[in-house]
Formats: C-alpha cells, structure tokens, sequence
C-alpha cells in the first residue's frame, strides 16, 4: 500500500491534471457560450447613455456623468433574424 504525503491536500501529481483539464472544460465552456450569444444575438449601444472607458491602465466601462455609480454597460439586445 502506498501513502502519499504531502503538505496540502491534493498533493498527488494526478490532481495537477485534473485541475488543468476542469480549467480547460470551463474556458472551453464560456468560449462556446460567448460564441452562441454572439451569433445569435446582436448587441448595441444604447442611444442617450454615452459609455466611456474610465481608470487609466484598466478598461472599465462607465456611463459619462454616472462614474459614482460604478461600471455600467447597458447594452440592447435584440434577436437576430435568420431566413
């Protein structure tokens, strides 16, 4: 019988890769999701709420006029029609 010791729980090599392929599942996962909105949706900006890309060295968008509210995207979506 073998035991393996190490300082933490998943201290066996095998768990790295396990690990590895659930990070790669869930990357894969939100790509295909990000895919799907994309193609079967369609996003714009909405007209009277200009967005403006706020804090220098990170994107975050805002809303001009409203930064003390925080990061805002408001966005339409709309369905897109295929024939």
């Amino acid at each position: 019988m073998e035991v393996c010791v190490s300082r933490h729980a998943f201290g066996a090599q095998g768990w790295s890769r396990v690990f590895t392929s659930i990070a790669f599942v869930s990357i894969l996962e939100l790509q295909v999701f990000t895919a799907r909105l994309v193609r079967e949706f369609e996003f714009s900006e909405v007209e009277d709420r200009p967005i403006k890309m706020w804090r220098p060295g990170l994107v975050v968008p805002t809303v001009e006029g409203e930064e003390e509210k925080g990061p805002q995207l408001p966005l339409k979506v709309s369905v897109v029609r295929r024939n």
